[in-house]
């Protein structure tokens, strides 16, 4: 998914996720697995956020040490709550046009 942050769009896919980014995430961030880093993220946990804010500057080339990474914490889980609703749109929109009939174009509602 691409998250839009503070000017700067980021592309993030937890799916992605190595071991070893996996193991700090479970050492530095109060033994979060990636259970926990699902689950915190949809509850707003401080921790969860930090996590995946170090792994998308990570997965974008940026090297910064989780202990390190500072960011503005609400702007961020309101940019990654778009980016995943905008992931769901554009899935839904991709399956809506699988099932329309050959030959038949997609009817504007406005």
């Amino acid at each position: 998914m691409k998250i839009a942050y503070d000017g700067t769009d980021y592309e993030f896919d937890l799916d992605d996720i190595t071991n070893k980014q996996a193991q700090v995430i479970y050492v530095t961030f109060e033994r979060m697995t990636l259970l926990d880093l699902e689950s915190g993220l949809a509850a707003g946990n401080p921790n969860a956020l930090t996590a995946i804010f170090w792994l998308m500057l990570t997965q974008n080339g940026v090297k910064v040490a989780p202990a390190d990474v500072d960011f503005k914490i609400v702007k961020f889980g309101n940019a990654v709550q778009e980016a995943y609703n905008a992931e769901l749109k554009a899935k839904a929109e991709a399956e809506k046009a699988e099932k329309r009939p050959k030959g038949s174009r997609a009817v504007s509602q406005t």
